[in-house]
């Protein structure tokens, strides 16, 4: 799981060096794999704007740039297909180095000198994979209000470090950077900052004229509604998270609803609204054989079991894995539905297994997507199409719900934390760190009651109870002690024997 240092750092308070944070949040259990850089060996390069524009006196695939970065204006000779009169883009001045080690120095292109470059993603050290497929095969291009003349660092945020997380599968609600952000909560006894929520609604549109859930396959399901949107491209800082979380930024509907999945671990789908034949909406099994073309343009053979989400009678979604490519969303689309559901986890895995699907929203709806979250998630969603001016959004949502979440409830000793441990901890603080970590406790005298939060379904036993304070109490305070009492050698029964036995023979024809 990569997240990125200053995401991480809007939602705790974290003033502390990297090394530290890495080191404590492995510390509590949070094993860090490594920490990476962005835009080592990169100096040099600045925003700079393209003035004019000339084809080149002896090469009919090269161009003369006049450009401005502020302090000067350069001539560039330049081959890249998509720079245009007024674009704003990086430019590695006479001097500047780039990733590899790569110098730039004046250079002669048939007879013209060009006093500089301008740099793709991946002359600035991006990795190929998530690199938004516009600016594959040519320069990025900046927004047009990037101001000249800047540190290229300053823009794609090149001080920004992304520790690579390794997540255990007991652990999905780590698959989120509120899930890091609630461990650094508890190991540095700081404080959380939750995600903005509110907005600004112009309309009151129901999102759906009916909803109908198959319990068994799905949990809960929540839709929401934003329309009059203008897709375009994200703003520069939701790139670079994405970009940063080994996410390809696509377009600003797309990349909020990767990055809510970021924040909370709930992936959202977007449909296009007016491509729906009914705004009747089931989620039920697909029947045996039933066909249906995903976003990839590729005809899926579905068996019964397989999660489906149906505008009227026709599929419109294979849920949790992929989406349809009648309903997708396009450059063109100008009303959005937005799906977060909690789905059957072992029905999700079976699909993606067998149709060889994975990706981070399968993974995620593997592992299990908790109810609780899922109303803030679609907020969250609508106040950043608010925030960004991007559509206008209702504040009805449609919303179908026929399970309750079960609580997880443990009464247990500080006793038997203690004796567990081989601590000595008190009460007050074995309480403290479970409230810490979002559990709610009781004092009951000698026992307490502690409740879990909606997203720890991975803690049922008193003895996961125990391991939870230990590991934020730090494993490392705990004194080693030698085992006392008689070694007693085990004994193998006669039917273990036999099955041994006959493994071996077996084994050996």
């Amino acid at each position: 799981m990569l997240i990125s240092v200053n995401l991480l750092k809007n939602y705790i308070n974290l003033d502390k060096d990297i090394r530290d944070i890495a080191d404590g949040l492995t510390d509590s259990g949070s094993h860090v794999d490594s920490i990476n850089s962005f835009g080592q060996g990169i100096k040099g390069v600045v925003v700079g704007k393209i003035l004019n524009i000339e084809k080149h006196p002896n090469a009919d695939k090269l161009v003369v740039c006049q450009v401005d970065v502020d302090s000067e204006k350069l001539t560039i000779v330049t081959a890249a297909k998509n720079v245009f009169e007024g674009a704003v883009l990086p430019v590695a001045k006479v001097g500047a180095s780039l990733s590899g080690g790569f110098n730039i120095s004046p250079t002669d292109f048939r007879g013209i000198t060009s006093y500089g470059m301008f740099c793709s993603y991946e002359e600035l050290g991006f990795n190929k994979n998530v690199i938004p497929k516009e600016f594959l095969d040519g320069v990025l291009i900046l927004d047009k209000n990037t101001k000249v003349g800047i540190d290229i660092g300053e823009v794609l945020d090149f001080s920004d470090k992304v520790i690579d997380f390794e997540i255990t599968p007991n652990r999905p609600d780590c698959l989120s950077v509120l899930g890091m952000a609630r461990e650094a909560q508890a190991t540095f006894n700081s404080k959380m900052i939750y995600p903005a929520l509110d907005f600004e609604s112009k309309l009151s549109n129901e999102p759906l004229e009916s909803l109908e859930i198959d319990p068994e396959l799905c949990n809960k399901a929540v839709f929401s509604l934003a329309k009059n949107v203008k897709i375009e491209r994200s703003p520069q800082w939701l790139q670079n998270y994405l970009m940063k979380s080994g996410i390809r930024p696509i377009n600003n509907i797309v990349d909020i609803t990767n990055f809510v999945m970021l924040e909370y671990s709930s992936p959202i789908h977007a449909y296009d609204y007016d491509k729906l034949k009914s705004k009747s909406i089931k989620i039920d099994s697909a029947k045996e054989n039933e066909k249906f073309i995903t976003l990839d343009k590729n005809e899926r053979t579905l068996k019964e079991g397989d999660i489906v989400i149906r505008s009227g009678d026709e599929i419109i979604s294979l849920a949790g894995i992929m989406g349809g490519l009648d309903s997708e969303v396009t450059e063109n689309s100008k009303n959005i539905l937005f799906e977060v559901c909690s789905f059957n986890k072992s029905n999700i895995l079976s699909t993606a297994r067998r149709l060889n699907l994975r990706s981070e929203a399968s993974t995620r709806f593997e592992k299990g997507v908790p109810m609780g979250n899922l109303e803030n998630v679609s907020d969250r969603i609508l106040h950043l199409i608010d925030k960004l001016s991007i559509g206008e959004v209702s504040s009805k949502k449609t919303i179908k719900q026929d399970k309750k979440e079960e609580e997880i409830k443990i009464v247990t000793s500080y006793k038997f934390i203690n004796d567990l441990l081989g601590t000595d901890i008190p009460k007050e603080k074995i309480l403290s760190i479970l409230e810490s970590l979002n559990f709610r406790t009781k004092d009951l005298g000698d026992t307490f009651e502690s409740i879990n939060p909606v997203f720890r379904e991975d803690v049922s036993l008193k003895c996961d109870l125990a391991e939870e304070v230990g590991r934020i109490y730090s494993f490392s305070k705990i004194k080693l002690k030698k085992l006392v009492g008689p070694v007693i050698k085990s004994e193998e029964s006669k039917e273990r024997s036999i099955e041994r036995i006959l493994k071996q023979n077996l084994f050996r024809k």
